[in-house]
């Protein structure tokens, strides 16, 4: 026998800490789920508190408010129809926990706690959590659904087979999964695969938004009792998402799937609770299944603006200023900023040297005319020379030497953080992963900034995501020239990035072995790169941390970025 089931999830864009706001936010979707006759509506992981809580998750008072927030919630579920599933932060003595709160009516019915505890940062800072130790179980009108969250999906095979022996037709998946290029869809497959193992239906409802480093995907989905899938909402935008789906009514079992196949589990303790349902309005939907980004750059180029966005908003800015030098790095941050944020928040800033060519001046100047942005012109010539009286006898400002190469990236550092502390702008770098890693950046020089949106971006993405942009603006802002021109940061007469570093053709695929991959330099020699640029990268990349350590926050692309998760320690002797 089989009986249809309406479910809902609200996808979220939630504010870490913010939790009147999230409130409301919950409060809207409950509204919207009442009016479309949903059965069961679910939240993503702790879309009430917000992502990435870290020390917070152990403040009294927001402690306090959660559970003051979460009294609002039961009273505004008053005469509402769906069952709410919603991520909320709970504590209970000094253990705290990703928990899942039912509430249905004005009632609250329980919680449910996260087992799976990574012990590295994914993203929903888990270091801070305690890991729960039973399941779940809702009787829905004779359907019985499990919850679960994040990696309990895949990694608590034990406590889905229990939820099967229960009888369990449907699991509620709360999620914060995060956005990695080339990635998204995995999750789509694994999902399926699991749906399919068990015969069970899935309503994954994932989170997403930007939340400092994290980039989280939305991409929420419905599956059915037959592995098909009903609704997959948006990426990296808020949605609604809904289906009907028709599934089994089950009684407990004496031989789940995974005993027929001959696996063994211990049974977890399981909470049973029955929910009373008085509604059964349902209208007619409209369920979609939208489609992923056309290719991988529009993907990165959506993640970004999301991320860039949310870091500006969330964190109260009104605008951003960056250096404009006429090469590619700055180019394309300047029309990310304008695709982000609108032109009117973004300010440009030339600073040339008397090294800076007038080509560079004009392509400069061409982009923000490109861009209709506003633009700053301060010349740092005199200031080098004043630095040059000052330091005297002390230090020597040859021309083309180190210090005076370095000089230059700090004093326009300098000249943009007076411009922030004047304005309340951020500063955005413009530096990106090739050069992070090889520390071809000058420390608190044009490192230096509040926001680092390339820094998880190889030098050959910078190309591609620049012409993904122009065709998003709707303007060639970006020249072919910033394509072509050699890149330089125009240090000394006729200096190009290559005087120091191996081509970035060789340098990307390197660095990526190397860093997501931790190959090392011999395992990156025997995939066919020559020796010496291998070895000149391993050196340039081991002696560089202390950079890295030091930069600025930017958005996490890939499975292993600079944001502190390589782990390299900044004294060692290794090679």
């Amino acid at each position: 026998m089989k009986k249809a089931l309406r479910v809902a999830v609200s996808q979220l864009n939630t504010i870490t800490g913010a939790l009147n706001e999230n409130v409301k936010n919950l409060e809207q979707g409950i509204a919207l789920g009442h009016e479309i006759g949903a059965d069961a509506l679910i939240f993503p992981e702790l879309c009430l508190n917000g992502l990435n809580c870290q020390g917070l998750s152990k403040n009294r008072t927001f402690l306090r408010e959660t559970r003051r927030t979460i009294d609002e919630i039961i009273q505004f579920s008053k005469g509402k129809q769906p069952l709410i599933v919603f991520g909320f932060l709970e504590a209970e003595e000094d253990c705290h926990y990703s928990s899942a709160g039912v509430i249905q009516n004005g009632k609250w019915l329980g919680s449910y706690r996260k087992i799976v505890i990574q012990p590295e940062n994914d993203g929903v800072d888990t270091a801070f959590f305690s890991s729960g130790e039973e399941g779940i179980v809702l009787n829905i009108e004779g359907i019985k659904a499990g919850i679960v969250i994040g990696n309990d999906l895949w990694d608590r095979y034990d406590l889905i087979s229990s939820y099967d022996r229960y009888g369990v037709c449907v699991l509620f998946h709360l999620s914060a999964f995060t956005f990695l290029s080339g990635e998204y869809a995995e999750s789509e497959q694994r999902l399926f695969s699991r749906s399919k193992d068990f015969e069970m239906g899935i309503v994954h409802a994932n989170a997403i938004g930007g939340q400092d480093q994290w980039i989280y995907s939305g991409n929420s989905m419905i599956f059915d009792g037959h592995s098909r899938i009903k609704a997959r909402g948006k990426m990296l935008e808020e949605d609604f998402v809904v289906a009907d789906i028709e599934l089994p009514l089950r009684g407990r079992k004496a031989e789940t799937r995974a005993t027929r196949c001959g696996l063994r589990f211990q049974e977890w303790p399981v909470k049973r609770i029955d929910c009373d349902f008085s509604a059964s309005f349902k209208p007619e939907i409209n369920s979609k299944i939208y489609d992923y980004p056309e290719d991988e750059s529009a993907a990165i180029c959506a993640a970004l603006q999301l991320s860039l966005r949310d870091y500006v908003g969330k964190n109260r800015f009104e605008k951003v200023v960056l250096v404009l030098s006429g090469g590619i790095d700055s180019a394309v941050v300047a029309a990310l900023s304008v695709a982000s944020l609108g032109r009117e928040r973004v300010v440009g800033v030339i600073m040339p040297s008397k090294y800076t060519t007038e080509a560079s001046v004009k392509d400069a100047e061409e982009l923000a005319n490109a861009l209709q942005i506003k633009t700053i012109t301060l010349p740092i010539d005199d200031l080098m020379d004043s630095y040059g009286d000052v330091l005297g006898t002390e230090v020597e400002l040859k021309a083309g030497s180190l210090c005076e190469q370095n000089l230059q990236p700090r004093i326009r550092a300098n000249l943009l953080l007076a411009l922030s502390n004047h304005n309340g702008w951020l500063v955005l770098t413009t530096g990106n992963k090739s050069e992070w890693a090889c520390g071809y950046t000058t420390l608190f020089g044009d490192s230096a900034g509040g926001f680092a949106p390339l820094k998880d971006l190889y030098k050959h993405q910078v190309y591609a995501l620049g012409r993904t942009l122009n065709q998003a603006l709707g303007t060639p802002a970006i020249t072919e020239n910033h394509f072509s021109k050699v890149p330089t940061a125009e240090l000394y007469p006729g200096q190009t990035d290559q005087d120091r570093l191996p081509p970035y053709e060789e340098v990307d695929p390197i660095v990526r072995l190397m860093v997501e991959e931790g190959y090392s330099a011999d395992e990156v020699v025997k995939e066919g790169f020559r020796e010496e640029s291998v070895r000149k990268v391993w050196k340039m990349y081991l002696r560089s941390e202390f950079k890295r350590r030091v930069s600025p926050v930017g958005p996490k692309l890939t499975k292993v970025s600079f944001n502190g998760e390589q782990g390299l320690p900044i004294t060692q002797q290794w090679v």
